[in-house]
């Protein structure tokens, strides 16, 4: 009787000397992939993220000069208020990503417009 009880407890310990290995190993994995994964998806948007801000970036340079070139067509020439409406109209339907252009003068009175009606 004596001799199974110490078999039954060698057995326990030689099971729990098995799988107290087997679980940490197993619980260090999950962390570790989940730790991975989170690290991965942060750098994968933050690359996204880098990606759209520089195409962004270079929209807003492209308007800008589409903006500088508007100005340089309108500046100091002498143009009647309905040429200046003309080249407005066709900067507003050549370049779609303005809706409207307005010229202003110095007192924010509207000299020319792209609006229609």
């Amino acid at each position: 009787m004596r001799i199974r009880r110490v078999v039954s407890r060698f057995a326990i310990m030689l099971a729990a000397a098995a799988l107290v290995p087997l679980v940490a190993f197993g619980t260090w994995s999950l962390v570790t992939l989940q730790r991975a994964t989170r690290q991965a998806v942060v750098s994968s948007n933050l690359g996204l993220a880098m990606r759209e801000a520089e195409d962004i970036s270079r929209d807003v340079e492209a308007d800008v000069a589409i903006l500088q070139a508007l100005a340089a067509d309108l500046h100091d020439t002498g143009l009647q208020a309905w040429q200046k409406d003309l080249i407005l109209n066709n900067y507003a339907l050549r370049f779609h990503e303005f809706r409207e252009l307005t010229l202003f003068d110095a007192n924010a009175a509207v000299l020319a417009s792209s609006r229609r009606g």
